[in-house]
């Protein structure tokens, strides 16, 4: 790392990650489908700094991340929720990703679904008709996912490739 480098570091650090158990404690306070730890973990293991953890909703959890792009740290958030859907009567969970003032890229889509669905389940990112849409955060990439980790849209592959 060259001294430029070290010295833009300083600028903004969100600091040390704090213990892993000590933000995951509280923040779920209903059954869940979603392996918090697991969670963590991945995003760690993707570059992300945790931060402050906290319950949101009946079953769910909000957690503060930061993430480096360049030499300066951005602070985002990452909600993750369950609920029955009373159209199928299943669970599904929403994951959300957003930062303030930019849309969180591919990248980060990919590690959302891998740290909240896993390897095994899928997940689906949505695009309803114009008159249904609705935009709470200009910056935030959404994904839902039923619980069971169940494929719910056909196999479009079946001939082939896509």
């Amino acid at each position: 790392m060259t001294d430029q480098a070290k010295i833009e570091d300083l600028r903004f650090d969100p600091g040390p990650d704090p213990g892993i158990d000590d933000l995951l404690s509280k923040a779920v306070v209903a059954p869940f489908a979603v392996n918090d730890r697991a969670m963590a973990d991945v995003l760690i293991e993707r570059g992300y700094r945790l931060g402050l953890t906290q319950p949101w909703g009946p079953s769910g959890l909000r957690l503060v991340i930061w993430r480096r792009v360049g030499h300066a740290w951005h602070q985002g958030s990452l909600i993750v929720t369950q609920a029955d859907h009373p159209d199928d009567g299943h669970e599904w969970i929403h994951a959300s990703i957003a930062f303030p003032e930019m849309m969180p890229t591919y990248e980060d889509l990919t590690a959302l679904h891998r740290a909240v669905f896993g390897r095994r389940r899928w997940a689906y990112q949505v695009f309803p008709p114009e008159n249904e849409h609705v935009n709470i955060h200009s910056y935030a990439l959404h994904l839902w996912g039923r619980a069971d980790g169940a494929n719910v849209l056909p196999n479009f592959g079946s001939e082939g490739s896509i």
